[in-house]
């Protein structure tokens, strides 16, 4: 039972192979963001780096994890607090005929340490967020790409904030191409010569 149970899954594994499926493409890229507080005149716009890690598994859906680090700075005073993001995003590809781009959605949940006073506590705190965006993914040569994205990031603070962030990446990226690259067309059939009457 084990056997032929072992046997199915190994099938089950080759078939998109062997019917020609794309294999999965990751990527790794550098980032650097705009982060822009909501609804709140006591912060001032601030500059992010960071880093993300994705793949894509198929034509629409793919996943992505971000590392964002920002400074926040008090529109009023010298205080500043250093803010660090985790984000892990589901992504769906919204248009998987567009190669070379790669317009998706994304959404998912994340992690926010705060450093005091702007985690509303006197020790650095950490807190759950909550995320969505639109962004563009544009692949060039064999192992480059760029990317654009604006996303809404919650902090579910005491005093719950928003934040605006419009990120651009520059990265490398790897494997089969089952988002980004179009399907071949088919090579013409030439006609069969005529047989002498």
């Amino acid at each position: 039972m084990r056997h032929s149970l072992l046997l199915l899954c190994l099938a089950a594994l080759e078939t998109p192979l062997a019917a020609g499926g794309a294999l999965p493409e990751g990527w790794v890229q550098a980032k650097v963001a705009l982060v822009k507080p909501d609804g709140c005149n006591c912060l001032k716009d601030s500059v992010g780096v960071g880093a993300g890690a994705g793949m894509w598994f198929g034509p629409r859906w793919g996943a992505e994890v971000d590392l964002l680090h920002l400074r926040l700075e008090s529109s009023h005073s010298s205080a500043a607090s250093d803010e660090t993001h985790l984000l892990a995003s589901g992504l769906f590809n919204l248009a998987p005929t567009a190669a070379p781009w790669v317009p998706y959605a994304r959404a998912g949940l994340g992690l926010a340490s705060i450093q005091s006073p702007f985690s509303l506590a006197s020790h650095r705190t950490t807190r759950a967020t909550y995320h969505a965006g639109l962004g563009a993914q544009r692949w060039w040569g064999d192992h480059r790409m760029f990317s654009a994205e604006l996303r809404s990031v919650t902090i579910d603070n005491e005093a719950r904030r928003t934040e605006f962030q419009g990120l651009l990446g520059l990265g490398l990226r790897w494997g089969g191409g089952g988002s980004s690259r179009p399907v071949p067309a088919a090579a013409p059939v030439a006609p069969a010569p005529a047989s002498a009457p």
